[in-house]
């Protein structure tokens, strides 16, 4: 899947699958498909297409996952037709940057693994 593509693909980053627990009375877990390097980024991968408008409910679980790993930067993969979003990010409060990429279904499967890795590797790489 994704994940594997991923860390095959992006060099100098670890990624992997991880989880929080929550604390208190009610316990749940939190587990993200990416977790990057020492937990400081996360990601989730929507098997959906995505289109200009940001999806709420994936939305409100990427902060939640970025809050249970105290994450500053969180990641939205989704699938596009005809071509990748304009890079698209948003601060939340003070603490937390979400951005959003796509593979583009439109591709060769090649080529799509390729810029979508090429494209998360910036993320990784780049602070706004």
């Amino acid at each position: 899947g994704i994940r594997r593509i991923l860390k095959e693909n992006v060099n100098g980053h670890t990624i992997y699958k991880n989880s929080k627990q929550s604390r208190g009375g009610c316990q749940r877990s939190f587990d993200p498909d990416l977790v990057f390097d020492d937990g400081s980024f996360v990601g989730d991968v929507k098997y959906k297409l995505q289109d200009d408008r940001w999806n709420d409910v994936d939305l409100y679980q990427i902060v939640t996952f970025a809050s249970a790993f105290n994450a500053s930067k969180a990641l939205i993969v989704g699938f596009r037709e005809g071509g990748s979003l304009p890079w698209d990010w948003m601060q939340v409060g003070e603490e937390v940057q979400i951005s959003r990429v796509c593979w583009d279904c439109t591709n060769e499967p090649k080529d799509a693994a390729d810029q979508l890795s090429l494209e998360v590797k910036q993320w990784l790489e780049v602070t706004h």
